[in-house]
Parts: C-alpha cells; sequence; structure tokens
C-alpha cells in the first residue's frame, strides 16, 4: 500500500497528515497529478495576476511538489 502525506506548516510547526491510501504507486502518484491539475485550474480562474500561465504552472508545480510524498507501506 502507498501513503500520500500532506506536508503543512501551522505558525512555524511543520505537520502532516495521510491525505489518501492507494493500493499501487500509479494510483497515489495519480492522485498528486490531480491536485496539481486542480491548483493550477483554480489560480488561473480565479487570481487575477500578471504571472504567465507556464510561470504560474511552475509556481504551482512546486508547491504540490512540497507538499505531498508517497510512502510505501508494507501489509502486516
Amino acid at each position: 500500500m502507498f501513503k500520500v502525506i500532506y506536508h503543512y506548516e501551522v505558525r512555524g510547526e511543520a505537520k502532516q497528515h495521510v491525505a489518501e491510501v492507494f493500493m499501487t504507486f500509479e494510483e497515489a502518484r495519480e492522485y498528486i497529478l490531480e491536485k496539481f491539475d486542480d491548483n493550477v485550474e483554480y489560480r488561473n480562474e480565479h487570481e487575477y495576476t500578471t504571472i504567465e500561465e507556464g510561470a504560474l504552472a511552475e509556481i504551482c508545480r512546486n508547491v504540490i511538489q512540497n507538499a505531498y510524498t508517497i510512502e510505501y507501506v508494507a501489509k502486516v
């Protein structure tokens, strides 16, 4: 099994929680890619900015890449 862990910070204290659990690495990876797509889509629709779309996607990629990890969990 593969856990998708979401990392965040509250008042300077690092926190994390299990966002989802999947049977395959590919499913976990797809979940994170969907979060990236959601993030880019939301920002393109709701933020009025002078940042180019490609640059905005790069910023979103960095945010998602730093916010999620995938951990393998052996079945017991």
